[in-house]
């Protein structure tokens, strides 16, 4: 089976590049998700072609292994800085490329009869180039097409200012032509599924399949090592001897970082210090909000790490925050649960279905620095409820969100499309 992955993000690891350029490039969860599931259906024998954006200081094209290779297929990109997108037009640049590279005279050798695609999978991430780029390439190629929506524009997505309000109603239009449109979508969680049948009638009649994000169970806690945690002090100046609460991800307004910044004034625990592992396009207003509050020595900001070197900032963390403004799903969730750590996270999208209240994690009302604060302030001072959670987190996530069988269900929709 050969697929065509069409995607602005990707995972760029280690030895690829040493680090990513945070102004001009989208980083977070979204991307490490693909780029595990493209290393494990590799194991399934599936070869794959993935257009994505791409990262300077990286080759144009390279390979994740034998059966993977990742080519850059954006045209170039005028670096003018957004603070809503980190480049301004990214994924237009994206969007561009790729059409351009499939219906040009220059793809001939591509699409010979050597490297002929059986599927097309376009992963959308709440904007509309992944969107019309997949249903263009459905038309240019002729093949099955499938989208995995990993932010749902109309039943999760919440517009970040006056503008994107604007826009949002026709790119929810464009949203539901698209999904309509595919011989198939995949969708994170049974919400999204639900929402998307009520909403886009037509997509009644299209398989549209419940497939999770995805984490090694017993891997990723591999990353940590007591070596790496001693060094992970170290370059980052953590202060020994304190509890550590920690939030990874985006710094960008989806991920809601402001509240829990907010709900740091708040907390009355003592000798508590807040570890962000991330960057993005909202870094500097980060460092600003610290600076102003006057929070700098009981704050670290990694910026950007690999995604091993989360997994040791989770490691260290007593209790880990997830304070999104919305959440498809939420892929740091499954990184926390592997490492058996209680979480406090926001009460939106995915997030709601997959933390039980009291039980595998605490939910919070969304937007709210003063429940994070007086949720944090109790769970530091019970350790032994803490340990609970995180214990019954892991029991949960690990039943459904394994890679091995999340892998299995996706090589199955594949099967099932390239019957249609």
């Amino acid at each position: 089976m050969n697929i065509l992955r069409l995607t602005p993000h990707f995972y760029f690891p280690p030895g690829i590049v040493e680090s990513w350029h945070v102004p001009l490039d989208p980083i977070g969860g979204m991307q490490t998700q693909i780029y595990r599931l493209s290393d494990a259906l590799s194991q399934k024998s599936v070869k794959q072609t993935v257009l994505t954006i791409g990262m300077k200081g990286a080759p144009k094209s390279w390979n994740l292994n034998e059966r993977v290779e990742i080519q850059a297929a954006n045209i170039p990109m005028i670096p003018v800085r957004s603070k809503v997108r980190g480049t301004v037009g990214l994924n237009f640049y994206w969007g561009v490329g790729v059409i351009g590279r499939l219906a040009g005279s220059a793809l001939k050798s591509l699409f010979s009869k050597k490297t002929r695609f059986d599927i097309i999978h376009s992963h959308c991430s709440g904007v509309a180039a992944p969107l019309i780029v997949g249903l263009f390439s459905k038309w240019i190629m002729r093949k099955p097409l499938v989208y995995t929506v990993h932010c749902c524009r109309m039943g999760t997505y919440e517009p970040m200012n006056k503008l994107d309000k604007l826009i949002n109603r026709y790119i929810i239009k464009i949203e539901g032509i698209c999904l309509s449109s595919a011989d198939a979508v995949i969708v994170l969680t049974d919400r999204t599924k639900r929402l998307l049948i009520n909403e886009y009638k037509k997509l009644s009649s299209k398989p549209i399949f419940v497939v999770p994000d995805m984490i090694a169970m017993d891997d990723f806690p591999g990353n940590v090592t007591e070596e790496k945690v001693q060094g992970f002090y170290k370059r980052f100046k953590i202060p020994e001897g304190k509890r550590v609460v920690g939030f990874a991800g985006r710094i960008a307004h989806e991920k809601g970082w402001n509240y829990l910044v907010e709900a740091i004034k708040l907390i009355n625990t003592p000798n508590v210090h807040f570890l962000f592992c991330g960057d993005g396009n909202e870094r500097e207003q980060l460092d600003e909000m610290i600076e102003s509050l006057g929070l700098r020595d009981r704050v670290t900001v990694t910026g950007f790490i690999s995604n091993d070197m989360v997994a040791v900032g989770i490691s260290i963390s007593d209790v880990m925050v997830i304070p999104s403004v919305h959440e498809e799903l939420g892929s740091v969730l499954l990184e926390v649960a592997s490492l058996k750590k209680p979480v406090i996270a926001a009460a939106v999208g995915g997030l709601t279905e997959n933390i039980k209240d009291g039980y595998s994690g605490i939910l919070v009302p969304s937007k709210s620095p003063a429940a994070i604060a007086e949720k944090l302030d109790c769970l530091l001072k019970d350790k032994e409820t803490g340990k609970a959670l995180g214990v019954n987190l892991y029991s949960e996530i690990k039943e459904r969100f394994d890679q091995s069988k999340v892998m299995e269900k996706v090589f199955s929709c594949y099967e099932k499309i390239k019957g249609i």
